[in-house]
This record gives structure tokens, C-alpha cells and sequence, in this order.
């Protein structure tokens, strides 16, 4: 009677064995980039044109996660008034704060490179539109906060065994309290306990940055996750300073980044955290880390000499990723967003060429709304001799099309994925209903025999 058991059980182990080996080598099936912007003109008067530009993105260089693409927008302006004119321009793109490298931003006017200065702006969510108005509008640098001083309690911990190290205190009226390097505890009413886990031979740091009267601190050790275990066998050094909240945040900032973009995120931070700390008054520092992770409006505003009835060319370069879905196709899609709303700022709009240089990985252009044709080996291009009214949205991909079949053999894939998934973590269960569900079976079959 067992061996009847032996086939299927065997089968299913098999059915288990490449699901989790799969499950091993699983990968993120999707990177998500920002989409890129138009140049705009800070003064809604202004009277330059734009008679052409020719926008290329060079996707030649990106990897399979959509990283190593680059714009780059060439406009010919005129300014066709009789009088000589200075022109503030502002470049807006979408960007993480630690993301964005103002290094890899190339503005030129006629050739020659032209500074520009930095602002960052509201967060914007995934997927969210973008007020273009409410940006043209709010085109200044956070306001010189007075930064509150406070006082660092900085902490190294030597283990001698694994265990915790814990800090309660009471929050005291009007106290405002920021940590760092704990991985346990929090705050509940005025009462925090905070806790970080500390191994042999690896010093642990952790710090308080507290604004307002010191707090009684209470300092213990315990293990197994445990307070009831205390634990002595660990030593500290500690050290207190007095600094303000600007010097706090700028410690948040990594080392070597430009000075212009270190000015304007220090402010930014500054600015940032004191709103959080008005609303609640204990913080842990990962929420400045979040800050610096959220994507939010990048302004690099710039002027323009141009003379009385005058053409200069105007060209904007940087660094671009693109949404890279591999979860929905048989192979990897890659898709580009820019948005050509701030364009429409401009009092004329003449044509606009528009180049994809596309990788070799992924060397066609999927058909879209715009009339693109193919000009070469990787080179698609399209032609509009005016603004679209969309914006533009362009994907990238292995094959010419992608058809309703090639979805349909994806969901399929997915769905045997997802079986094979619950079948590595569910064997346990499984094997031995099936088992029984076998064994009803011969049991049937044999009462069948007998009648």
C-alpha cells in the first residue's frame, strides 16, 4: 500500500526543489525613475521665444535597472523686442535629494557653461502631477531658520557579550528630542526607551540631540531582549556638546558633496525638521534620512544675457533613469516620462525633434501616440512643429511590439511562479493532504473492486 504514495510525493518534492531555487535567485521586477522637465522662464512676461529644440535621450549606456540614461535639450531662443534683456531661467527636474549630483548637470549658453543655483522644493509622490504655477511661484530658498541650540549626548558602547543597551527618560515640557543608532523602543506619551543592540568586539554608537532642559537619563543593559535580564558587562564612553539644530541636520549630509547643493539641502533640513518637530517632539534620525530619500522638485535657476533681437542656443544636459518593468512582459520594459508642460511658458513655441538613441539590450521603441520612425541602427526619431498636448511617454523594449499573447504568457508565468512559490513554503501541508487525499482514493477504488 505505500508504494502508491511514493510516485506523487516524490513529484511534488521535485515540483518544490526549482521553486525555491528560483525563489533564491528572485530579483526586484520594478525600478522606478522620475521623469524629466522642460527649461522654463521664471518671469511669465518674458518675451523670448523658442523657435526649435531638439531634445535627445542617449539610453545607450543604461543597465538593466533603467540607471545610465542622459538628456539632453538644445533650444534656439530669440529675443525679438528692441531692447536688451536678462533672462532667469529655471531648469525643474525630479529628484531625491541624495540622489541628484549637481556635478552631472551641464548648462550652457552658446557653448559656454553658465552657473546655476539650487533649490529644492515641495516632495512630490510617486505618480503625483506636478503645479507647475505653484512652482514659478515658490522659487526661493527656505527661510534662515533660527536654529534652537541643543545639547549631543553621544554614547560608545563595548560589549563583552550580545545584549541591549537601553536609555529611558521622561520628555519634559517644551523638549524636543532626536535619536540616532537605536534599533528598539520609541516613545509613548512622555515616557521614551530606547534600546540598541550591541555585539562583542563591535563598538555600538548612539546619541540623544536634545533641545530644551536635560533630561534624567536612566542608562541600563540587559539581555535576550529582556530588561528583567540586566547585564554589567559592557563598558561606555560618553560625551556632551552644545550645538544647534543647523550644525545637528549638516552632519546628515555626506562628505565631498558640492557646495552649492550642500547650502541648499543643509537649509532645506533645517527647514524640514523643525515642521516635524512641531508637530511631534521626539524624532529618531531615520526621518532625516527620509528627507534626503524623498523625491521632491530640483530647480537650478540660471540668467541669460540676450541681446536686442538676438538668437542664442540654450542647452540643458543630465543624467535620467527610466521605470523599469520586468514583471509584466516576458522581457524587461523600460519606460521615459518627460514632462513638456513648462514649455508652454514660453510666449511662442516653434518645433520640436526629438532623438532616442536606444541600448542595445533593448533596441526598439514600442509604438506610442507620437510618430516615431526609425532612422538607424538604435536611432528613432520624431518630428513636431508644434507642443504635443501630452506629455511625453516612450518605452523601450527586446522586441518591435508587444503583443496581447506576450501578456498573456507573462500572467501564466507569473501564476507558476506563485504555485511554485506556495508550494516551497507549503510542503509541510501539502504533502500530507495529499497523502490522505491518495489514500481516499485507493480506499475508494478498492471498495469498488470488492462489490
Amino acid at each position: 500500500m505505500k508504494k502508491p504514495l511514493l510516485l506523487p510525493v516524490a513529484v511534488l518534492l521535485c515540483l518544490c526543489l526549482p521553486a525555491a531555487a528560483a525563489l533564491a535567485n528572485s530579483a526586484p521586477t520594478l525600478w522606478r525613475g522620475a521623469p524629466g522637465l522642460e527649461l522654463l522662464a521664471v518671469d511669465e512676461q518674458c518675451p523670448i521665444e523658442v523657435t526649435d529644440e531638439q531634445l535627445s535621450f542617449d539610453l545607450r549606456a543604461m543597465d538593466e535597472q533603467g540607471a545610465g540614461g542622459r538628456v539632453t535639450a538644445v533650444y534656439q531662443m530669440y529675443n525679438p523686442s528692441a531692447a536688451a534683456s536678462a533672462v532667469t531661467m529655471a531648469f525643474p527636474l525630479l529628484s531625491a535629494s541624495s540622489a541628484f549630483d549637481a556635478d552631472s548637470v551641464v548648462i550652457s549658453a552658446d557653448g559656454e557653461r553658465l552657473e546655476y543655483q539650487l533649490f529644492y522644493g515641495q516632495q512630490v509622490a510617486d505618480g503625483e502631477s506636478v503645479d507647475i504655477a505653484a512652482l514659478l511661484g515658490g522659487l526661493s530658498m527656505p527661510a534662515a531658520a533660527d536654529a534652537p541650540q541643543g545639547t549631543l549626548y553621544s554614547y560608545e558602547i563595548s560589549a563583552g557579550q550580545q545584549l541591549e543597551f537601553a536609555l529611558d527618560f521622561e520628555l519634559g515640557e517644551g523638549m524636543r528630542v532626536i535619536s540616532s543608532g537605536f534599533n528598539i523602543g520609541g516613545w509613548d506619551g512622555a515616557a521614551v526607551h530606547l534600546a540598541a543592540s550591541c555585539f562583542p568586539d563591535d563598538p555600538q554608537q548612539v546619541s540623544l540631540y536634545v533641545i530644551g532642559d536635560a533630561p534624567h537619563i536612566a542608562v541600563s543593559a540587559y539581555t535576550d531582549n529582556d530588561p528583567a535580564n540586566a547585564s554589567g558587562d559592557y563598558r561606555m564612553q560618553t560625551e556632551q556638546r552644545q550645538l544647534d539644530l543647523a550644525e545637528y541636520v549638516a552632519a546628515y549630509l555626506p562628505q565631498g558633496i558640492a557646495p552649492a547643493a550642500a547650502e541648499a539641502e543643509a537649509a532645506l533640513l533645517l527647514a524640514e525638521t523643525l515642521a516635524l518637530l512641531e508637530q511631534q517632539p521626539f524624532l529618531d534620525g531615520y526621518a532625516i534620512d527620509e528627507l534626503r530619500r524623498a523625491q521632491r522638485v530640483v530647480a537650478l535657476v540660471y540668467t541669460v544675457d540676450f541681446p536686442a533681437a538676438a538668437a542664442r542656443e540654450i542647452s540643458v544636459s543630465y543624467d535620467i533613469a527610466a521605470t523599469a518593468d520586468g514583471g509584466s512582459a516576458p522581457y524587461w520594459q523600460y519606460r521615459l516620462d518627460y514632462l513638456l508642460q513648462p514649455a508652454r511658458y514660453w510666449v511662442d513655441f516653434g518645433s520640436l525633434q526629438i532623438s532616442v538613441y536606444t541600448p542595445e539590450h533593448s533596441p526598439y521603441l514600442l509604438p506610442n501616440e507620437l510618430p516615431f520612425e526609425q532612422a538607424g541602427d538604435g536611432l528613432w526619431q520624431a518630428r513636431l512643429e508644434e507642443l504635443p498636448e501630452q506629455d511625453l511617454s516612450f518605452t523601450v523594449y527586446r522586441e518591435p511590439q508587444l503583443t496581447r499573447g506576450d501578456l498573456l504568457a507573462k500572467q501564466l508565468q507569473n501564476a507558476l511562479r506563485g504555485l511554485g512559490y506556495m508550494l516551497a513554503f507549503l510542503w509541510w501541508l501539502i504533502v500530507p493532504l495529499l497523502a490522505v487525499l491518495i489514500w481516499l482514493i485507493v480506499r475508494f477504488v478498492r471498495r469498488r473492486r470488492e462489490r
